[in-house]
């Protein structure tokens, strides 16, 4: 009877694992769905806001999150450009030093931040946010901007599974933004020489 009930435990915990397993490739197989969605749908654009909007709206569903900014350096500001439910004041000036997304730009480095933490730089990126997790929008070495996920849906804190999958979105993120600016500064340059042959 005790081998039986020490049997029937395991077979329990194997029950439990696997049910975990088939969640987390449930999860897996889901996020590469909609990596494979965004990168179709980016693929073939140019145009650098439609860019980073159906790279938001695709990404806040991925990670999960309340809302997500893209930060983009201009000058000595970053430019910060939102998406999400809670997401405000799209096109907002933050400055590139003494904050968090100055720190994310300068370090090259992920950065999880709370209200415990900083209370001010978080309220600088979202107003009422509790949770931030930031890393750099990086293409061939030249860091180009900043990704910032504010809030889990779920209420938990920013884990390393999540900076990991945020790391990849703004790897794609990235490499879009520069495709959209190379292809934006040819459009330019063949304009230049065709009004000089005009």
């Amino acid at each position: 009877i005790a081998e039986r009930r020490h049997a029937q435990r395991d077979l329990e915990l194997y029950a439990d694992e696997l049910t975990r397993a088939n969640q987390q490739l449930a999860q897996t197989v889901e996020q590469l769905e909609a990596f494979a969605e965004m990168a179709g749908a980016v693929g073939g654009e140019t145009d650098l806001e439609r860019v980073l909007s159906l790279i938001l709206a695709r990404a806040c569903a991925i990670v999960g999150v309340g809302s997500l900014l893209v930060c983009l350096l201009e000058g000595e500001e970053l430019v910060a450009v939102a998406y999400g439910r809670r997401a405000q004041a799209p096109r907002r000036r933050i400055a590139a030093t003494g904050s968090l997304v100055g720190e994310v730009l300068s370090s090259g480095r992920p950065l999880r931040a709370s209200v415990e933490e900083d209370p001010g730089g978080l309220r600088e990126l979202t107003p009422g946010a509790s949770d931030a997790l930031l890393v750099p929008l990086t293409f061939r070495g030249e860091t180009l901007g900043v990704l910032v996920a504010v809030d889990r849906e779920d209420g938990r804190a920013f884990a390393e599974e999540d900076e990991q999958l945020l790391q990849s979105i703004a790897a794609s993120a990235a490499t879009a933004l520069a495709t959209a600016r190379s292809v934006a500064a040819e459009r330019l340059r063949l304009s230049k020489i065709g009004r000089a042959h005009v």
